[in-house]
């Protein structure tokens, strides 16, 4: 196995010489920008764990990588370019959540720097940076160019854009999409809690099938972005490859049960009946199916019986109009929005035209506006029975009845409410170290220093940073310093015993503690204890062993005067400066009495 690899190491540095990749400028990065100019690509039935392709290259003549479905490997490569004399660290984002396999190789000088594989049909924390979208860090040293080759193989459809981050501006933006995401699943688990409430008041079998229509559906939205196999089944990469059939299978199920639970109240005997009775069959035995199948049939078939169903659904809604039946339209409303939405998916998936918009945010616009829908329904139906109860005096306990059901709504909106701070919290932790992030802090550090000053408690914050982690950069890469950063992030925050006391990744290699309602001497000992702690920790990677230490700098904050958070930072600030001067490796505190 070892000379296969050295002998693939030789033949791949050879081709290197007859390779012309397109190169991008590091320095002209603002921000992000698509590399699908710079990108060069092939086809072909070569094995990605050998040399690539000497002939056949091609460049893109559009704005997109879209090379539609093939199971043949498909490769594509880069060179970047560092003309700076310092070392630049960026993250290369391949932003397609379901890629079956990704080979993806560094070179330097001839040379390979690293190799790297990942996919879907891997365990998630295998990734190199735990997000939902293919992230690989990498670092350019001075003038240096490195080439950069991609191998992807997927049964799927390849349609995705190759983006180089700055990597703060990378965080910031996510910060920002964990926010929208957030507040996307808030919304739709307020209309699932909503027809729940439902159910367990009226017992309408409608309003349960809703809930579960609204749950598939926003399923199969968390499976495309990988919203799913990051939190809910990371380590299950066999039920990410069928995920999305299973929960698309259950909406159409689901969607059919309530198309007849709705139409027999005045279509008993209609075929329309019938129709949706074979349709939910059919659902039921694609289930199965879909575990045989190729995912490229697998893709018509669901599209296919989704069109189907929405127009089923339309038909249905049709005929009960035009019999003067005008209510309860809304879920045939929200489907004919969704037919829509498939038929741009169709053009997006199966033609050469690329829409401005992505088939998951179609399908996100889609299920916000089907859950509008819905809630217009709910609030003309509340409406019409406040018109019944405040009309007629016989209905007291319907009334009351009303007035419990009001009541159960109260508490299942602040259940949402208690989710959406739960959502809302996971948007403060930092990706790479998996604590609180700079943002968090501040907000922190705001908060206590109010509390303080309110109820005249002493207010504590460790400043430390780890010793000389720019030599372990140039030593042993970008990729073991984020392993390093990950690992002395967890060790910090082993050391609280507290559920009030938090670690921060204040930036860089520098890290923050806040301590609320704890004195000098108080902090003094947890500070000591993070530094011996980390001085005693062994991080190991790629058969590599270091360790590390750090500098601390504690200040504390009597409470009895008002300060301003960034005066507090300096004083902490000073103070591991005066630990870095001192002679590293040592706790000191700020002099000054406040």
């Amino acid at each position: 196995m070892f000379n296969k690899f050295v002998i693939f190491l030789l033949i791949f540095v050879e081709l290197l010489l007859q390779v012309n990749a397109a190169t991008y400028d590091i320095s002209n990065l603002q921000g992000k920008t698509d590399l699908t100019p710079y990108i060069e690509y092939n086809i072909g039935d070569h094995d990605p764990l050998e040399a690539p392709p000497i002939e056949g290259w091609s460049q893109f003549t559009y704005s997109q990588i879209k090379l539609g479905f093939d199971n043949r490997v498909q490769w594509f490569r880069f060179e970047l370019a560092n003309p700076s004399a310092q070392v630049e660290s960026y993250y290369i984002e391949l932003d397609a959540p379901l890629l079956d396999n990704i080979t993806f190789y560094i070179l330097s000088q001839g040379r390979v720097r690293s190799v790297q594989s990942l996919g879907d049909n891997q365990v998630f924390p295998l990734r190199p940076v735990l997000h939902e979208s293919f992230i690989i860090p990498i670092s350019l040293h001075a003038s240096e160019t490195l080439e950069i080759y991609i191998a992807t193989q997927t049964s799927g459809s390849t349609q995705l854009p190759i983006t180089l981050w700055q990597k703060e501006y990378f965080q910031e933006q996510q910060n920002y999409q964990r926010l929208l995401t957030g507040s996307f699943i808030g919304l739709i688990v307020a209309a699932i809690i909503a027809c729940l409430i439902t159910f367990s008041v009226s017992r309408e079998k409608s309003s349960l099938l809703n809930a579960g229509f609204i749950v598939s559906f926003l399923m199969i939205i968390l499976t495309l972005n990988g919203f799913a196999f990051h939190y809910f089944w990371p380590n299950q990469p066999v039920l990410q490859q069928h995920a999305f059939y299973i929960f698309t299978c259950l909406s159409i199920l689901f969607s059919a049960l309530l198309a007849r639970e709705t139409l027999k109240h005045f279509y008993q005997d209609h075929q329309l009946m019938s129709w949706f009775k074979y349709i939910a069959l059919f659902a039921v035995l694609l289930l199965p199916a879909t575990l045989y199948l190729s995912y490229q049939a697998g893709l018509y078939l669901i599209i296919l019986i989704s069109i189907i169903i929405c127009i089923c659904h339309l038909y249905a809604g049709v005929m009960a109009w035009n019999h003067g039946l005008h209510e309860h339209q809304e879920f045939n409303y929200g489907l004919a929005v969704l037919l829509i939405c498939l038929l741009l998916i169709c053009v997006n998936n199966f033609s050469p035209f690329s829409l401005p918009i992505s088939n998951l945010n179609l399908l996100q616009l889609s299920l916000i506006i089907h859950i509008l829908f819905l809630a217009i329904a709910v609030t003309r139906s509340s409406a019409i029975e406040y018109d019944v109860f405040g009309n007629d005096e016989e209905t007291t306990d319907q009334a009351l009845l009303h007035s419990e059901q009001m009541m159960e709504l109260q508490f299942a909106l602040r259940e949402l409410e208690e989710k959406n701070q739960q959502l809302e919290k996971l948007n403060t932790i930092d990706a790479l170290s998996g604590i609180y992030n700079r943002r968090h802090f501040d907000k922190r550090l705001q908060a206590e220093l109010r509390r303080g000053r309110r109820e005249l408690t002493p207010l504590s914050l460790i400043l430390f940073d780890i010793d000389h982690f720019k030599k372990v950069n140039d030593t042993y890469g970008h990729i073991v310093g984020d392993e390093v950063i990950r690992c002395i992030s967890m060790c910090a925050a082993e050391q609280l015993s507290r559920t009030a006391d938090e670690v921060f990744r204040y930036g860089g290699e520098e890290f923050a503690v806040l301590l609320p309602n704890t004195n000098l001497p108080g902090a003094l000992t947890l500070a000591e204890k993070i530094r011996a702690a980390i001085e005693n920790l062994t991080i190991t990677l790629n058969e590599q062993t270091l360790s590390c230490k750090i500098s601390i700098g504690v200040a504390t904050h009597d409470s009895t005067k008002a300060i301003e958070p960034n005066s507090f930072i300096e004083m902490a600030d000073s103070a591991l400066y005066k630990a870095k001067q001192s002679g590293r490796n040592q706790v000191q505190t700020y002099q000054e009495v406040i």
